[in-house]
């Protein structure tokens, strides 16, 4: 036997365990919740900053962030960015769970839904809420999704 030939048999890792799914979905629903109302708070005060350079009263910036949601271009973009941040969420969750199924990534977007639901209670239709609330939950979804596909390393 030549001690320099390669090993004839298959060498690999063990796979790993599973993560912990109550940490995936709480840091999951941190980094949606959490980061939607960081970004929204930023997209804010950038959009005051604006809003003040142009020669705007303080009076009229105050009554255009009062109705930031209602403005079509503001509503586009803060939905936009929630729906990275739900994204992301979902991946994150996906990544810690170690998740092959989409079990973890519904429990997560009903959560998300539902905080969505309590945080815009009174500033939308019903039809509005529901179809908000449905994309968040394919976004969490899609960020589930994404977050199957990639292989686990170690660190």
């Amino acid at each position: 036997m030549n001690p320099f030939t390669p090993p004839e048999r298959r060498v690999a890792d063990p796979p790993r365990n599973p993560g912990s799914p109550v940490k995936a979905v709480v840091l999951g629903l941190l980094v949606d919740i959490g980061g939607t109302f960081l970004v929204g708070l930023i997209f804010s005060i950038g959009y005051s900053v604006v809003l003040a350079s142009t020669g705007s009263a303080p009076e009229e910036v105050m009554t255009a962030l009062g109705e930031i949601g209602r403005n079509r271009t503001t509503f586009l973009i803060l939905a936009a960015l929630g729906c990275a941040c739900s994204v992301l969420g979902g991946y994150v969750c996906a990544r810690i769970s170690r998740c092959t199924d989409y079990r973890l990534g519904l429990i997560l977007g009903i959560l998300s839904a539902v905080i969505g639901l309590f945080m815009g209670a009174g500033n939308y239709t019903v039809f509005e809420n529901i179809l908000l609330n449905g994309i968040t939950i394919v976004c969490v979804l899609m960020g589930i999704s994404y977050g199957m596909r990639k292989p686990v390393t170690e660190n």
